[in-house]
């Protein structure tokens, strides 16, 4: 399969761009579940072959950091959900990424902000990291009979929280919506730690993603 043939969704711009060097097929949900499934639907459409969940992702696992790069055996969801990521495309996935991890990541239709909602959900799922796409990729992938795979780096540790100001950031096409971040920083300035840490994480998460795709 060509790499024009795979359909990749992401969150947000910074990971669509890296994604763009692989397919022009791409998508951003805005990490909106409801625009999740429609742009997927949509790759779907427009010839993609595959679908990959790409981006990066929440530690729910301990020691997992921004130089963690997970390529997923299955993906979880709500209801105990689970869907077993397609063996060939992983496997391509992986060659490509140096000593990446094997596990799941879990698809979540809300955010999981706090080191103990992290801590929680990894006991009851198992799963290394948390996203907000996955579960998405995998639903619309079974249901038209397609492979799907995860590629996903880590923003924030298990022990790190997540600001509501990258949230509010993210317009539904995926684009920054800065106005919004300071807005919520003026209602709670003692987010700005914090998010200037993700913004350092992920920038280093970003630069990992984008090393496997130049070998990709």
């Amino acid at each position: 399969m060509s790499n024009q043939a795979i359909g990749i969704l992401c969150g947000f711009e910074a990971e669509a761009a890296v994604a763009h060097k692989l397919t022009q097929r791409v998508a951003c949900s805005g990490a909106v579940e409801a625009l999740a499934f429609e742009r997927a639907e949509k790759l779907v459409r427009e010839g993609a072959k595959a679908l990959v969940s790409f981006g990066v992702a929440g530690a729910l696992a301990p020691d997992l950091g921004s130089h963690s790069i997970i390529v997923a055996s299955h993906v979880a969801g709500k209801d105990g959900q689970k869907w077993p990521c397609e063996t060939e495309l992983a496997s391509r996935l992986r060659n490509a990424a140096n000593d990446a991890l094997d596990g799941g990541v879990y698809g979540s239709t809300v955010l999981v902000p706090t080191p103990e909602e992290k801590k929680m959900l990894h006991i009851k799922t198992a799963c290394l990291i948390v996203d907000m796409e996955s579960h998405v990729v995998a639903e619309v992938a079974t249901k038209h009979n397609l492979p799907f795979a995860v590629l996903r780096g880590v923003s924030d540790s298990v022990d790190d929280s997540f600001p509501d100001a990258a949230l509010n950031g993210i317009n539904p096409d995926g684009t920054n919506n800065m106005n919004a971040v300071y807005k919520s920083l003026l209602r709670n300035p003692l987010q700005l730690p914090a998010l200037m840490k993700l913004f350092k994480h992920t920038g280093i998460a970003l630069k990992q993603l984008d090393a496997v795709v130049a070998k990709l």
